[in-house]
């Protein structure tokens, strides 16, 4: 995952194993919906360990809002970035 801010009005999901790291890992537990491929460490993403069973995965979704109301954008710095987490269970 990352801290950016995604773009005006827009959302970025994740899906990750429960509480990611904030370094690359080149073996990660399952961090993947068991429809993935398996892939290596690449740059700054972890390798792809797709999950089978009855595993955890971590849902996060990053929203930045953009506000037209000039008053509230003007206290909330024109944008607010709203970031929810659920961690759910696969069942393959």
């Amino acid at each position: 995952m990352t801290g950016a801010t995604p773009p005006d009005n827009s959302a970025w999901l994740y899906i990750t194993e429960p509480n990611p790291p904030g370094t690359v890992e080149a073996t990660p537990p399952p961090n993947a919906p068991g429809g993935e491929y398996s892939a290596n460490a690449n740059g700054s993403c972890s390798a792809v360990n797709p999950a089978d069973g009855n595993k955890q995965l971590q849902v996060t979704v990053r929203f930045n809002l953009v506000l037209i109301t000039p008053v509230v954008a003007q206290a909330t710095a024109n944008h607010i970035v709203m970031s929810a987490a659920a961690v759910f269970r696969t069942e393959y």
